[in-house]
């Protein structure tokens, strides 16, 4: 017995050629200071799973190199940024 529903040919897809591929969205480039504070967020969650695991170091010290390393970075970056735009 055959099937009483009637069948319809699949579409026909057109190849895709560089005039019809829609053009894609131009990227901006990576701010400095969004990864600089993304890897002390990640230094902090670091530390927090070394502690976690048994590490002993002095909490307060190390918070202060690391805010300091991210001042040092974060006013090396606008500097570098400032030159390059002249």
């Amino acid at each position: 017995m055959t099937d009483s529903q009637p069948t319809a040919p699949l579409p026909v897809q057109p190849e895709a050629t560089a005039a019809t591929e829609p053009i894609p969205p131009a990227r901006r480039p990576l701010r400095p200071s969004t990864i600089i504070w993304g890897l002390v967020v990640a230094v902090v969650g670091a530390g927090i799973l070394a502690r976690a695991l048994g590490a002993e170091f002095d909490n307060d010290l190390a918070l202060i190199v690391l805010l300091g390393a991210a001042g040092v970075a974060l006013v090396g970056t606008s500097i570098a940024s400032a030159v390059r735009r002249r």
